[in-house]
């Protein structure tokens, strides 16, 4: 299996990163087609107005749907977040170009995706903690960081470790 990219991978439009599908485990994920819509945020559409409009202050938000190509899979995902304006500056023959690129990052995915394949046998208990942990990183790691804690403490159960005494 390819490296499984981090949620936090930003990506365009038109194409996202590699992701687990949540049901299969696959890297088949793809926008949807026609699914994807973003608008600018109202703070992006105050500064347009400005004479020194730049780019690189415009943020977006943005909602769409993930699907599983693997056949017998065909899992449905929504996605919502955030976005701006990469600028990537080209070089030519005529001289320098700006090519001004839509990127996302997801902050949101219902139902979460995996952060990486649990081994069989893995406790039910264990699985709804990471799917949890999953839901929450993108979106607030200080909550994540605290289901973490919970996980550690549903594995020091799993594994029968005696509590520590005062």
């Amino acid at each position: 299996m390819k490296n499984i990219p981090s949620l936090f991978t930003s990506f365009t439009h038109d194409s996202c990163p590699a992701w687990l599908c949540p049901s299969c485990y696959n890297q088949t994920l793809r926008i949807q087609p026609g699914s994807f819509h973003y608008d600018t945020s109202a703070a992006s559409k105050k500064i347009v107005s400005w004479d020194d409009f730049d780019p690189g202050d415009v943020s977006y938000v943005f909602s769409g749907l993930l699907e599983c190509t693997k056949l017998g899979c065909l899992e449905t995902i929504a996605v919502s977040g955030e976005g701006w304006c990469d600028q990537k500056v080209l070089k030519s023959r005529e001289g320098i170009e700006v090519d001004v690129i839509d990127t996302f990052r997801a902050k949101v995915f219902i139902p979460p995706l995996p952060l990486f394949i649990e081994p069989d046998g893995c406790p039910p208990d264990i699985k709804s903690q990471l799917n949890v942990i999953s839901s929450l990183l993108t979106l607030n790691s200080a909550a994540a960081a605290n289901a973490i804690r919970r996980l550690l403490e549903i594995l020091m159960d799993v594994m029968d470790v005696p509590e520590a005494k005062n």
